[in-house]
């Protein structure tokens, strides 16, 4: 059975509450000292980065991408029933517009979904 918080993050950060999905997830992160930890940063991170390109904050986002990746890599393809390499894959095409335009628009269609199976 899945944390009842991941749950609660996953439906914050597919409603665009991004804030909110890292105020939930960063509960977890702080109880998990095992191996899934860096798992719970990187959705955070995720969730942080979206949130600062929303407030005008590109290299804020873009760092936060950045950092994101770097954690979530080590869990691809799956885990804790998240397709975690299609999930970066179409953060990476959501994204993509900032990394090169500091004045992109965050085109809130091309977010991502956090789905689990």
């Amino acid at each position: 059975m899945r944390d009842p918080r991941y749950l609660e993050g996953v439906r914050c950060f597919n409603r665009g509450e991004w804030f909110e999905a890292h105020e939930v997830l960063e509960d977890l992160w702080r109880e998990d000292q095992g191996p899934t930890r860096s798992y719970w940063q990187g959705l955070i991170q995720a969730a942080v980065a979206l949130e600062h390109w929303r407030r005008g904050n590109p290299r804020g986002a873009r760092s936060q991408w950045g950092q994101a990746q770097a954690h979530l890599v080590r869990y691809a393809p799956h885990h804790e029933g998240l397709d975690v390499a299609a999930f970066i894959a179409a953060m990476e095409a959501c994204m993509g517009p900032l990394m090169d335009d500091d004045g992109a628009e965050l085109d809130i269609a091309r977010v991502p979904e956090l789905r689990l199976g």
